[in-house]
């Protein structure tokens, strides 16, 4: 925590909108293990206005959609995991469109729909194997 609170006041003193929020997604990554998911929320919805890049935003949308639903939010955890699948060309990132449809499976199977659940982790197991 130390050391990630050093690299937020050089991420601040750089003035580098990506540096800062790759920073906040940090400590977001931090907080959500420790099961502080709405510090880690926070920390996401700072890092997210900061960080420009497409990779970044499905990375920050699918911690999201964990932490709401660890929380047991699964309406809020649903609607985050549909805005991961953002991948407009799944061969170039079949692991992310892989990703995306597994987590919107969970996101399904939180909300006790198994067959939305099943469809999704299918299509997220076929293309997993393409990304190998």
């Amino acid at each position: 925590m130390k050391y990630s609170q050093k690299a937020l006041e050089h991420a601040n003193a750089s003035g580098s909108h990506d540096y800062i929020g790759t920073v906040q997604k940090g400590f977001a990554s931090i907080y959500k293990p420790l099961g502080d998911f709405p510090r880690a929320l926070d920390y996401l919805r700072k890092a997210l206005t900061n960080l420009a890049r497409t990779i970044a935003d499905r990375s920050g949308v699918l911690s999201y959609e964990r932490c709401f639903r660890l929380m047991g939010q699964a309406d809020s955890a649903l609607y985050w995991a549909q805005r991961s699948n953002i991948v407009t060309n799944p061969a170039e990132d079949t692991y992310g469109y892989a990703r995306s449809y597994y987590v919107l499976g969970a996101a399904y199977a939180a909300k006790g729909e198994r067959d939305l659940a099943e469809v999704h982790s299918s299509v997220a197991s076929r293309w997993l194997s393409r990304s190998r």
